[in-house]
Protein backbone atom coordinates (compact mmCIF):
# COMPACT_ATOMS: atom_id res chain seq x y z
CA UNK A 1 0.00 0.00 0.00
CA UNK A 2 1.22 3.30 -1.08
CA UNK A 3 1.59 5.90 2.24
CA UNK A 4 -0.34 9.04 2.05
CA UNK A 5 2.29 11.33 1.42
CA UNK A 6 5.64 11.25 0.09
CA UNK A 7 8.71 11.67 2.55
CA UNK A 8 10.09 15.44 2.89
CA UNK A 9 12.53 16.95 5.01
CA UNK A 10 12.85 20.48 6.31
CA UNK A 11 16.23 21.25 4.46
CA UNK A 12 18.03 21.61 1.49
CA UNK A 13 21.06 19.86 0.71
CA UNK A 14 24.49 21.14 2.49
CA UNK A 15 27.22 21.90 0.95
CA UNK A 16 30.84 20.42 1.30
CA UNK A 17 32.30 21.65 4.64
CA UNK A 18 35.78 21.88 2.87
CA UNK A 19 35.40 21.89 -0.81
CA UNK A 20 32.86 23.99 -1.79
CA UNK A 21 32.83 25.62 -5.23
CA UNK A 22 29.68 27.87 -4.56
CA UNK A 23 30.06 31.56 -5.04
CA UNK A 24 29.22 34.61 -2.83
CA UNK A 25 25.74 36.41 -3.85
CA UNK A 26 25.86 40.18 -4.53
CA UNK A 27 24.51 40.59 -0.35
CA UNK A 28 28.23 38.65 0.45
CA UNK A 29 26.78 35.96 1.96
CA UNK A 30 25.65 32.56 0.54
CA UNK A 31 22.58 30.99 -1.04
CA UNK A 32 21.05 29.02 -3.37
CA UNK A 33 18.05 30.74 -5.52
CA UNK A 34 17.61 28.29 -8.32
CA UNK A 35 14.27 27.97 -9.97
CA UNK A 36 15.52 24.51 -12.15
CA UNK A 37 16.84 21.61 -10.71
CA UNK A 38 19.71 20.97 -8.41
CA UNK A 39 19.81 17.34 -8.59
CA UNK A 40 23.06 16.31 -7.53
CA UNK A 41 22.60 13.35 -5.59
CA UNK A 42 26.16 11.52 -6.06
CA UNK A 43 28.44 15.32 -5.14
CA UNK A 44 26.14 15.59 -1.69
CA UNK A 45 26.93 11.89 -1.06
CA UNK A 46 30.74 11.89 -1.73
CA UNK A 47 30.65 15.36 0.08
CA UNK A 48 28.68 13.67 3.35
CA UNK A 49 30.92 10.66 3.46
CA UNK A 50 34.14 12.68 3.15
CA UNK A 51 33.03 14.90 6.01
CA UNK A 52 31.86 12.12 8.15
CA UNK A 53 35.41 10.37 7.48
CA UNK A 54 37.17 13.78 8.32
CA UNK A 55 34.91 13.10 11.78
CA UNK A 56 32.90 15.86 10.86
CA UNK A 57 29.30 15.78 12.76
CA UNK A 58 26.98 18.28 12.50
CA UNK A 59 25.95 20.46 9.88
CA UNK A 60 24.49 24.12 8.96
CA UNK A 61 22.24 24.67 6.00
CA UNK A 62 20.87 27.42 4.79
CA UNK A 63 19.34 27.06 1.66
CA UNK A 64 16.20 28.26 -0.79
CA UNK A 65 14.52 26.12 -3.48
CA UNK A 66 11.61 25.51 -5.21
CA UNK A 67 10.00 23.26 -3.16
CA UNK A 68 9.62 19.21 -4.51
CA UNK A 69 11.53 20.56 -7.83
CA UNK A 70 14.64 18.34 -6.71
CA UNK A 71 12.32 15.27 -5.82
CA UNK A 72 13.64 13.17 -3.30
CA UNK A 73 17.53 14.84 -3.06
CA UNK A 74 16.39 16.01 0.49
CA UNK A 75 15.36 13.24 1.55
CA UNK A 76 18.14 11.31 0.22
CA UNK A 77 20.35 13.75 2.07
CA UNK A 78 18.60 12.92 5.56
CA UNK A 79 19.56 9.72 5.23
CA UNK A 80 22.82 9.88 4.40
CA UNK A 81 23.34 12.40 7.56
CA UNK A 82 21.57 9.22 9.27
CA UNK A 83 24.62 6.99 7.72
CA UNK A 84 26.77 8.38 4.68
CA UNK A 85 27.90 4.53 3.56
CA UNK A 86 24.27 4.10 1.74
CA UNK A 87 24.32 4.02 -1.98
CA UNK A 88 22.31 7.34 -2.95
CA UNK A 89 21.00 5.84 -6.18
CA UNK A 90 19.47 3.16 -4.58
CA UNK A 91 17.61 5.52 -1.71
CA UNK A 92 16.48 7.48 -4.57
CA UNK A 93 14.98 3.87 -6.04
CA UNK A 94 13.71 3.89 -2.24
CA UNK A 95 11.68 6.89 -2.39
CA UNK A 96 10.55 6.75 -6.24
CA UNK A 97 8.90 3.26 -4.49
CA UNK A 98 7.12 4.83 -1.75
CA UNK A 99 6.38 7.96 -3.73
CA UNK A 100 5.32 6.84 -6.99
CA UNK A 101 4.13 3.45 -6.99
CA UNK A 102 3.70 2.17 -10.32
CA UNK A 103 5.45 5.16 -11.88
CA UNK A 104 8.68 3.96 -10.03
CA UNK A 105 10.65 3.17 -13.31
CA UNK A 106 9.82 6.33 -14.57
CA UNK A 107 10.85 9.01 -12.01
CA UNK A 108 13.42 7.07 -10.91
CA UNK A 109 15.00 7.78 -14.86
CA UNK A 110 13.52 11.11 -14.51
CA UNK A 111 16.20 11.44 -11.36
CA UNK A 112 18.58 9.83 -13.01
CA UNK A 113 18.88 12.09 -16.40
CA UNK A 114 18.84 14.68 -13.87
CA UNK A 115 21.92 13.93 -12.29
CA UNK A 116 23.52 13.47 -15.80
CA UNK A 117 22.41 16.66 -16.58
CA UNK A 118 23.95 18.25 -13.31
CA UNK A 119 27.35 16.32 -13.89
CA UNK A 120 27.52 17.59 -18.04
CA UNK A 121 28.98 20.83 -16.08
CA UNK A 122 32.87 20.80 -15.72
CA UNK A 123 33.30 20.28 -11.41
CA UNK A 124 34.00 23.78 -10.29
CA UNK A 125 31.10 24.75 -12.55
CA UNK A 126 28.29 22.73 -10.61
CA UNK A 127 26.84 25.65 -9.11
CA UNK A 128 27.49 28.37 -11.69
CA UNK A 129 23.14 29.52 -12.09
CA UNK A 130 23.63 31.23 -8.57
CA UNK A 131 21.27 34.75 -8.31
CA UNK A 132 21.36 33.84 -12.35
CA UNK A 133 18.66 32.66 -14.25
CA UNK A 134 20.46 32.71 -17.34
CA UNK A 135 23.18 30.39 -16.22
CA UNK A 136 20.98 28.27 -14.98
CA UNK A 137 18.56 27.96 -18.55
CA UNK A 138 21.94 27.31 -20.24
CA UNK A 139 21.94 24.07 -17.95
CA UNK A 140 18.88 23.27 -19.65
CA UNK A 141 18.56 23.64 -23.64
CA UNK A 142 15.48 23.02 -24.83
CA UNK A 143 16.28 19.20 -26.24
CA UNK A 144 17.35 18.57 -22.55
CA UNK A 145 13.83 19.70 -21.59
CA UNK A 146 11.74 18.06 -23.98
CA UNK A 147 13.25 14.78 -22.61
CA UNK A 148 12.38 15.64 -18.95
CA UNK A 149 9.20 16.35 -20.01
CA UNK A 150 9.36 13.05 -21.87
CA UNK A 151 10.02 10.98 -18.71
CA UNK A 152 7.24 13.36 -16.18
CA UNK A 153 4.63 12.17 -19.47
CA UNK A 154 5.64 8.28 -18.82
CA UNK A 155 5.26 8.58 -15.06
CA UNK A 156 1.67 10.18 -15.33
CA UNK A 157 0.37 7.54 -17.34
CA UNK A 158 2.03 4.74 -15.41
CA UNK A 159 0.17 6.46 -12.46
CA UNK A 160 -3.31 4.58 -13.67
CA UNK A 161 -4.84 7.65 -12.29
CA UNK A 162 -3.93 7.52 -8.77
CA UNK A 163 -5.03 11.04 -7.66
CA UNK A 164 -2.34 10.73 -4.90
CA UNK A 165 0.62 9.49 -6.76
CA UNK A 166 -0.61 12.11 -9.70
CA UNK A 167 -0.22 14.87 -7.25
CA UNK A 168 3.24 13.55 -6.54
CA UNK A 169 4.28 13.50 -9.79
CA UNK A 170 2.95 17.17 -10.21
CA UNK A 171 4.64 18.25 -8.02
CA UNK A 172 7.78 17.71 -9.33
CA UNK A 173 6.54 18.36 -12.94
CA UNK A 174 4.76 21.96 -12.25
CA UNK A 175 7.49 24.38 -11.13
CA UNK A 176 9.27 23.42 -14.36
CA UNK A 177 5.99 25.24 -16.09
CA UNK A 178 7.48 28.45 -14.68
CA UNK A 179 11.54 27.88 -15.39
CA UNK A 180 10.59 26.76 -18.77
CA UNK A 181 8.97 30.06 -19.27
CA UNK A 182 12.04 31.80 -18.49
CA UNK A 183 14.47 29.45 -20.62
CA UNK A 184 11.45 30.26 -23.23
CA UNK A 185 12.53 34.02 -23.08
CA UNK A 186 16.07 33.21 -22.91
CA UNK A 187 16.22 31.36 -25.81
CA UNK A 188 14.27 34.49 -27.60
CA UNK A 189 16.80 36.81 -26.10
CA UNK A 190 19.83 35.33 -27.40
CA UNK A 191 18.63 34.97 -30.94
CA UNK A 192 17.47 38.97 -30.49
CA UNK A 193 21.49 39.57 -29.37
CA UNK A 194 22.56 38.65 -32.78
CA UNK A 195 23.81 41.54 -35.18
CA UNK A 196 21.71 43.30 -37.45
CA UNK A 197 23.03 43.52 -40.91
CA UNK A 198 20.00 43.92 -43.44
CA UNK A 199 16.39 44.32 -43.75
CA UNK A 200 15.61 41.22 -43.81
CA UNK A 201 17.76 40.76 -40.21
CA UNK A 202 15.63 43.80 -38.81
CA UNK A 203 12.65 42.16 -40.20
CA UNK A 204 13.18 38.75 -38.35
CA UNK A 205 14.50 40.79 -35.17
CA UNK A 206 10.99 42.66 -34.87
CA UNK A 207 9.08 39.33 -35.48
CA UNK A 208 11.27 37.89 -32.23
CA UNK A 209 10.58 40.99 -30.44
CA UNK A 210 7.12 40.73 -30.58
CA UNK A 211 7.19 36.81 -29.67
CA UNK A 212 9.88 38.14 -26.80
CA UNK A 213 6.85 40.50 -25.61
CA UNK A 214 4.23 37.59 -25.81
CA UNK A 215 6.67 34.78 -24.20
CA UNK A 216 6.82 38.08 -20.70
CA UNK A 217 3.55 38.42 -20.68
CA UNK A 218 2.95 34.61 -20.49
CA UNK A 219 5.58 34.44 -18.04
CA UNK A 220 4.36 37.09 -15.68
CA UNK A 221 1.37 35.43 -16.18
CA UNK A 222 2.40 32.05 -14.97
CA UNK A 223 4.05 33.59 -12.17
CA UNK A 224 1.04 35.46 -11.19
CA UNK A 225 -0.77 32.51 -11.31
CA UNK A 226 1.27 30.88 -8.61
CA UNK A 227 -1.09 31.44 -5.66
CA UNK A 228 -2.30 27.88 -4.60
CA UNK A 229 0.28 25.35 -5.30
CA UNK A 230 2.36 24.47 -2.62
CA UNK A 231 5.68 25.31 -4.43
CA UNK A 232 4.53 28.71 -5.40
CA UNK A 233 5.87 30.23 -1.93
CA UNK A 234 8.98 29.07 -2.40
CA UNK A 235 9.28 30.21 -5.97
CA UNK A 236 8.23 33.67 -5.20
CA UNK A 237 11.01 33.84 -2.19
CA UNK A 238 13.54 32.55 -4.90
CA UNK A 239 12.48 35.29 -7.25
CA UNK A 240 12.30 37.74 -4.32
CA UNK A 241 15.71 36.51 -2.82
CA UNK A 242 18.68 39.50 -2.29
CA UNK A 243 18.59 42.08 -0.16
CA UNK A 244 20.69 44.47 -3.22
CA UNK A 245 18.24 43.40 -5.86
CA UNK A 246 15.50 40.68 -5.92
CA UNK A 247 16.49 37.75 -8.68
CA UNK A 248 13.39 38.72 -10.83
CA UNK A 249 14.60 42.68 -10.50
CA UNK A 250 17.89 41.74 -12.25
CA UNK A 251 16.93 39.74 -14.95
CA UNK A 252 14.14 42.36 -16.17
CA UNK A 253 16.46 45.42 -15.95
CA UNK A 254 18.61 42.92 -18.23
CA UNK A 255 16.20 42.37 -20.83
CA UNK A 256 14.21 46.05 -20.95
CA UNK A 257 18.11 47.06 -21.43
CA UNK A 258 18.49 43.92 -24.86
CA UNK A 259 14.90 45.39 -25.86
CA UNK A 260 16.03 48.82 -25.80
CA UNK A 261 19.33 48.23 -27.69
CA UNK A 262 17.99 46.09 -29.93
CA UNK A 263 15.07 48.49 -31.28
CA UNK A 264 17.71 51.23 -31.56
CA UNK A 265 19.44 49.21 -33.69
CA UNK A 266 16.81 48.25 -36.11
CA UNK A 267 15.82 52.36 -36.18
CA UNK A 268 19.72 52.65 -37.07
CA UNK A 269 20.01 50.21 -39.92
CA UNK A 270 15.87 51.99 -40.90
CA UNK A 271 16.85 55.22 -41.22
CA UNK A 272 20.21 54.12 -43.19
CA UNK A 273 18.43 52.15 -46.13
CA UNK A 274 15.72 55.37 -46.03
CA UNK A 275 12.87 52.78 -45.04
CA UNK A 276 9.43 55.03 -44.45
CA UNK A 277 11.39 57.80 -45.81
CA UNK A 278 8.99 59.94 -48.03
CA UNK A 279 9.84 59.91 -51.51
CA UNK A 280 11.34 63.01 -52.88
CA UNK A 281 9.56 65.04 -55.58
CA UNK A 282 10.07 64.10 -59.43
CA UNK A 283 8.09 67.02 -60.40
CA UNK A 284 6.06 70.27 -60.50
CA UNK A 285 2.74 71.32 -59.34
CA UNK A 286 1.07 72.77 -61.45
Amino acid sequence: MQPSHAPTAPFGPPRHPLRTNERRGPTGGRGEIWIFPRYCRDELATAIKDASELGIQKFYVADSWVKWIDGPLPWIVKELLKDPTQDPKRLQRQFCNMAYGPATEAMDTYFNYLQKVWQSAPRGKWFDGLYQIDEQVRRYPPDVRERMRGYIADAEKLAMGNPAILRRIAAVSDPLTMAEAFATENDLMLQIASPVSSMADVNTKELLLSKLNDAIAEREHVVESLTDEPWAPSVRRALSASKVEPTIDRWNRKQQTLISDAKREITLIRNAAGYGQEEPATGSKL
